[in-house]
């Protein structure tokens, strides 16, 4: 996938920016707070259906006016065109693939498809669950529709659910009844996708590791849920050990007011030469692990799709020395894709086929 036009208008200090990338690199050199990351955060936008750093769209939305657009046009590996656009105007939000209005967001999700790494992203080792279950899932939508659909209904079953375990109305028994078979049905789906995307991830993320800073250091990925000792991950063994714990916990569950057993519950444990990296790995391997997660996202979606992500570094140079900035950049030419990179300072780029965009307040310089 290459994008082919880009449009921004009123995006963050975003005025009018209109360009063509580069169908491979594409460098966004400029200093800090002049718009680079405000350019990656519009094309993820138009890949996730919503921004990568804030849930108010307000926020998106540049000081004083009235509306944001943005709008991709891009080619598919089968050299389809694709084009994409969002609107908003401080009340609704308006999306459109190939010009038809997409009523639903999750029918917008991942038809243009992006893995990105901004430097937020060391909180997915360093924070909660609820940030490794993001990434997940952020990567998933853009593989399945239905995945997207099915978390949708399983977050709405949640809440009910745990509404009716708060509140105790009557016939609570039988209401949970009903509520624990819709559950099982999308949560058996949820959790059989993300198991063997975790598998994948177990393969590839210490590969990339290993390659970029060529340590004798071992990263290691397992899945940690609420359903132990499941050897066999098929539909069937899950809806059944699913629904027998739902039964198990559910007076737990009254006394507590919330669900205690499901994939809201999940994560991913990241470890480094056996130890949870969270504690023992130093700041520089934890952005290293984080990073080589984002690469694992971009080839295992690559893998799923047949459809290559439009990949987008925000300030990921600052933080690599010459020798694995190298690294990195090798691995990048292996690969026929278009990759966004913004940089304060020039990248050597001697061999590789690039465009370079130099950006201040917000305009791309001529």
């Amino acid at each position: 996938m290459k994008i082919e036009e880009l449009t921004i208008s009123n995006f963050r200090n975003i005025v009018n920016l209109r360009i063509n990338p580069h169908p491979n690199f594409n460098i966004v050199i400029g200093d800090n707070g002049q718009g680079k990351s405000n350019l990656l955060e519009a094309i993820s936008c138009l890949g996730l259906g919503k921004s990568m750093k804030t849930s108010t769209d307000r926020h998106l939305l540049k000081k004083d006016e009235e509306l944001f657009y943005l709008k991709i046009k891009a080619l598919t590996e089968k050299d389809k065109e694709l084009t994409v656009e969002m609107g908003y105007d401080k009340v609704n939000k308006k999306v459109k693939v190939n010009g038809l209005v997409q009523k639903k967001l999750v029918d917008f999700i991942g038809n243009l498809k992006v893995t990105y790494f901004i430097p937020e992203d060391l909180s997915l080792i360093k924070d909660s669950p609820d940030v490794r279950r993001k990434f997940l899932d952020t990567m998933l939508c853009q593989i399945s529709n239905k995945y997207c659909v099915y978390l949708m209904h399983y977050k709405k079953i949640l809440e009910q659910r745990n509404k009716v375990l708060k509140e105790r109305p009557n016939r609570y028994n039988e209401i949970l009844d009903v509520l624990d078979t819709l559950i099982n049905e999308y949560g058996v789906y949820l959790w059989r996708l993300r198991y063997t995307a975790v598998q994948k991830l177990k393969e590839l993320c210490p590969q990339f590791f290993s390659e970029i800073t060529e340590e004798d250091s071992v990263v290691e990925i397992d899945y940690k849920t609420t359903l132990k000792n499941l050897t066999e991950w098929t539909e069937e063994n899950i809806s059944t050990m699913y629904a027998s714990l739902l039964r198990e916990n559910r007076n737990l569950d009254l006394e507590r007011g919330y669900s205690t057993i499901g994939p809201h519950r999940d994560d991913i444990v990241i470890n480094i030469d056996g130890m949870d990296s969270k504690h023992f790995a130093s700041q520089g391997q934890q952005r290293l692990i984080a990073l080589s997660l984002k690469m694992s996202e971009f080839k295992l979606m690559k893998e799923a799709t047949d459809e290559t992500p439009i990949l987008l570094l925000d300030d990921i140079l600052s933080e690599l020395d010459d020798k694995k900035i190298s690294k990195l950049l090798e691995f990048l030419s292996q690969n026929d894709l278009q990759v966004f990179i913004t940089t304060a300072v020039g990248i050597p780029l001697d061999g590789l086929s690039y465009k370079e965009w130099r950006m201040s307040k917000g305009n791309i310089l001529p």
